[in-house]
């Protein structure tokens, strides 16, 4: 690695966890160092969420350095990924938490005649169904592709980067959503925390058992958990973590 890549690193690494710093100037500094090792022109980081082969995707969180203001922002805020192709939802629904998944245009499309050069990174969150999205572009008339390096590099810095962009607000705010229940999930809770098995709830709530399945199947994945320990832990973390928040 040349010196000047080493202080884009160092200056990288320091954007990441400064926490003297404001979150927006944050993610700006390492989108920019990013840009600056990729030898991109743009740099843009974006969140996806519900990332299912029947519904599109949806761009949160942007933030874009490297383009003028008056080019494509405002098509990118509102964007849709819907087509099973785009390089984005073609990562998005292979990786897996904790992975990262970094390829070229080249590789997951192929190389059009006169198609700006691209990189693609997804790095699967620890929220069920999100991801987190950066995409560096070379101008048109850059004839280079994005090399192997540059992919690692990328990739690298990209998994190393992931805690800064999960504290953007619409992570947060999803994270919160997430564990807010309806009254019918409650009651299924307060039943799971009793010790009750779901065929002792289905009984008692009279519906089917596989009524109750399904229930105890959205908890897990709204908790981000396997089992009915991990559920409850999770639960009650969440529980003694909102109650300290009121009590301050």
């Amino acid at each position: 690695m040349r010196p000047d890549e080493v202080r884009m690193v160092l200056h990288l690494a320091r954007q990441i966890y400064d926490e003297s710093s404001s979150f927006e100037s944050r993610v700006h500094g390492v989108l920019d160092a990013l840009r600056e090792l990729a030898r991109a022109q743009v740099a843009i980081s974006w969140l996806a969420r519900d990332v299912l082969p029947d519904r599109s995707i949806d761009v949160l969180d942007l933030v874009e350095v490297g383009r003028p203001r008056s080019r494509g922002r405002a098509a990118l805020r509102s964007k849709r990924h819907t087509a099973d192709d785009h390089p984005v939802v073609i990562l998005a629904r292979a990786v897996q938490y904790p992975a990262v998944l970094t390829r070229s245009r080249e590789q997951l499309v192929g190389g059009d005649k006169g198609a700006q050069p691209g990189m693609y990174s997804v790095a699967a969150l620890a929220r069920p169904g999100w991801v987190h999205v950066l995409e560096l572009y070379r101008p048109r008339d850059d004839a280079r592709p994005f090399g192997s390096t540059d992919l690692q590099l990328v990739q690298l810095l990209h998994t190393e980067s992931v805690c800064l962009f999960e504290r953007c607000t619409a992570y947060q705010r999803g994270a919160r959503d997430a564990l807010q229940l309806s009254p019918k999930l409650n009651v299924v809770v307060g039943h799971l925390l009793q010790g009750l098995s779901e065929k002792q709830i289905a009984q008692k709530l009279q519906v089917s058992v596989h009524t109750i399945h399904t229930h105890v199947g959205e908890l897990y994945q709204r908790f981000g958990v396997h089992s009915r320990a991990e559920f409850m832990a999770q639960h009650l973390s969440a529980q003694g973590g909102r109650e300290r928040n009121d009590d301050g």
